[in-house]
């Protein structure tokens, strides 16, 4: 498959379509290139008569294992660069800024320099854009057939692997052989080639959609005959556990039944966790029938249940293992997108494109992401039975972008800040409230309320939690997180006595709605303070106007 390259050395180009390069075919893939191998890597010694094979190993070791961990650590996508943008010098051409990805495969994708890729030269040479090419004189206006050009149409960018042949020279052999042996090359350039595709490529093994959270075995259980006489039989199960109540007289029926049914289900779909869960399944039966038969017909059913739950409980945690990546493929890697409108090139997007998390790049990457999420749900608003836009689609009133420009000339851009400034505004406000240097902080839980109304705190006590809410804080993250945040003196707090605590700890947070409550206060005051003043000026131009009315009928009077 042809496809354009980076050319990061110099070497002479091949001009398709006059812009950009082209390299050379490439190889067929094969699944082999991307499975997970066992090492094996050569052993030096004093003496030792080194070969081709012996480097190679070598060499094929460190090559293969830096794949290994590019793709199990790291995953496959953009690490960073690889902006694509119009190239104002080449018609149909895209430009490429440098930068750095990671294939499916774990190989690295590296652009050394910005590259031109024309993108419309490279779909009429796969034959996706049937346009003639545009006139020489840009002014000159092309009819294209309305056949042949469709008005509108997404192509995707994406960057491949590649390797690339080079400095072939005759080796070395030995003995008195006439022919001349054939040339082979001594370097290997790796490049990166782009091309345009209709559908984007799969990202290796974390392909974009959905992660499949139902467990397979467990559904099996679910929907198969365990499931169906479980349900066919839940007024008899709920008998069993009725306080109060004797055991149905179907009971020892029911038991034997779905004994019977988990039992044959084990045998299809074995327990892979609980190895002996058959013998334990055999040793319930079903109870005799005396003064104690129902409590023993209930422990005998829960004791059914619990082996059906327990098997179900570890289907689905066996479920969350998860596999290594070995994709089939080297798939390439999708940058972005364009717009080919009755020929032309329209339009140029940065998304749909998948980036490698790392904790360099974790805070832009996540608002990327949350704004590639939110594109393309709005891009599907309103366009049922449609695909999705590629590039987003923007949603626009000018009324309501003039009363924003008039508000603030910077309102468009402040409005593209807000995600990193409440990012920031979190990671501040985070580091100040468990500032332990601050001597004015205090770890509330470790005061008691009088040494904390000694401190000067503004102390709203509630008494004593109750277990419902000491068990929600004890669940709930934010609740927990609350807990153990610092006060600062003359903080307004809310206080919670923590019951059987020896320490006669208390759970000290502070008090968000005094909080609000005074700087609502505050604010009242300043605007009573600014309508008085109001009401002051507008009885001063009153009294102004009227003192000039008077001394215009009297300056008329005297003429």
């Amino acid at each position: 498959m042809a496809a354009y390259t980076t050319n990061p050395t110099q070497t002479k180009p091949r001009k398709s379509g006059g812009c950009g390069c082209k390299c050379k075919e490439e190889p067929e893939k094969t699944c082999s290139c991307c499975q997970n191998i066992c090492f094996e890597r050569p052993q030096y010694h004093c003496g030792h008569l080194l070969s081709s094979e012996d480097l190679t190993l070598q060499l094929r070791y460190d090559i293969e294992k830096n794949k290994l961990r590019n793709r199990a650590l790291f995953g496959c996508g953009v690490v960073c660069g690889l902006r694509l943008t119009c190239d104002p010098n080449c018609d149909g051409a895209i430009r490429v800024s440098k930068g750095y990805a990671i294939d499916g495969c774990g190989n690295d994708l590296v652009v050394c320099e910005s590259e031109r890729f024309n993108v419309l030269a490279r779909l009429r040479e796969k034959k996706l854009l049937d346009c003639p090419p545009p006139p020489q004189d840009p002014c000159e206006e092309q009819k294209p057939e309305p056949d042949d050009c469709p008005e509108k149409r997404c192509f995707y960018v994406v960057a491949c692997y590649h390797e690339e042949e080079d400095v072939f020279e005759t080796p070395f052999q030995a003995g008195c052989d006439p022919k001349p042996a054939a040339c082979v090359p001594t370097r290997i350039h790796e490049r990166v080639c782009f091309d345009v595709v209709t559908k984007p490529p799969s990202c290796g093994c974390t392909k974009r959609k959905k992660i499949d959270r139902q467990s397979p075995p467990l559904r099996r259980l679910e929907e198969g005959p365990v499931g169906e006489y479980m349900q066919a039989k839940l007024p008899s199960l709920k008998g069993l556990f009725a306080a109060n109540q004797g055991a149905p007289d179907d009971s020892c029926e029911v038991l034997c039944n779905l004994k019977k049914l988990f039992r044959q289900h084990l045998r299809e779909h074995p327990a892979e966790f609980t190895c002996d869960l058959i013998c334990e399944l055999d040793a319930i039966e079903c109870p005799k029938k005396d003064d104690n038969f129902a409590q023993n017909m209930s422990d005998a059913m829960s004791a059914l249940l619990n082996l059906i739950h327990q098997y179900s409980r570890e289907a689905a945690l066996g479920n969350l293992v998860f596999d290594c990546c070995e994709p089939c493929e080297p798939d390439c890697i999708v940058l972005g997108a364009v717009y080919i409108e009755n020929g032309k090139l329209r339009r140029v997007c940065n998304t749909p494109r998948q980036y490698v998390w790392t904790f360099t790049n974790f805070t832009k990457i996540l608002h990327f992401e949350m704004m590639q999420r939110a594109l393309s749900e709005m891009s599907t608003l309103g366009n049922a039975g449609r695909e999705p836009s590629c590039c987003p689609e923007f949603k626009f009133e000018g009324r309501l972008l003039m009363e924003r420009v008039a508000w603030s000339r910077y309102a468009m851009s402040e409005s593209a800040q807000t995600f990193p400034d409440a990012l920031d505004a979190f990671i501040q406000a985070t580091s100040q409230s468990f500032n332990f240097a601050d001597a004015a902080n205090f770890a509330a839980g470790k005061f008691d309320p009088a040494m904390l109304r000694e401190l000067g705190f503004a102390i709203r006590d509630e008494g004593e939690l109750q277990p419902s809410q000491q068990a929600f804080i004890e669940r709930d993250p934010t609740a927990a997180f609350m807990q153990h945040a610092m006060v600062r003196t003359g903080d307004d707090v809310v206080m919670f006595t923590i019951p059987n605590d020896p320490d006669k700890k208390v759970f000290a947070v502070r008090d968000v709605a005094a909080a609000l409550g005074a700087v609502a206060a505050q604010s009242g005051s300043v605007i009573k303070d600014l309508n008085d003043r109001l009401a002051a000026s507008e009885q001063d131009i009153k009294d102004l106007k009227a003192s000039l009315a008077n001394a215009g009928s009297k300056k008329g009077g005297q003429k």
